[in-house]
């Protein structure tokens, strides 16, 4: 038996207008292409995966919760022995992750669509009995 999508995300570099599960949801911030790496709205995404997200003013961490996995990402800062080569920033005052480093670390499976400049997030549930 196949797996199911418990979601797809669809979204579109510098385009505000998302798509979860094919319905259209506004970003207040547009993904964009930093040092040719995807940054994201982090609430924006991990929500829409079901995750929690928590922000420490003071260390300027942003966590990220899902099923047992914790992200956690400081503003301003890599983590090159993890995979982490662009660090999570602040922009319009919205917090802005690296969508694959935080999209598979959650288990999730992210593809590039050059020619649309677009991007897919899909996350797969187990198969039920």
């Amino acid at each position: 038996m196949l797996e199911s999508p418990t979601f797809v995300i669809d979204l579109t570099i510098d385009n505000r207008a998302g798509q979860v599960n094919g319905v259209e949801r506004i970003m207040d911030v547009p993904p964009c292409l930093v040092g040719n790496r995807t940054l994201v709205p982090v609430r924006f995404v991990s929500e829409a995966m079901g995750a929690k997200v928590s922000w420490n003013a003071s260390t300027r961490t942003v966590r990220i919760k899902l099923n047992g996995q914790v992200v956690d990402l400081v503003i301003g800062q890599t983590d090159p022995a993890k995979g982490l080569d662009v660090p999570a920033q602040i922009f319009s005052n919205r917090t802005l992750v690296p969508l694959r480093f935080v999209s598979e670390s959650l288990g999730a499976s992210v593809r590039w669509l050059p020619a649309t400049r677009g991007v897919e997030i899909v996350m797969f549930s187990p198969p039920t009995d």
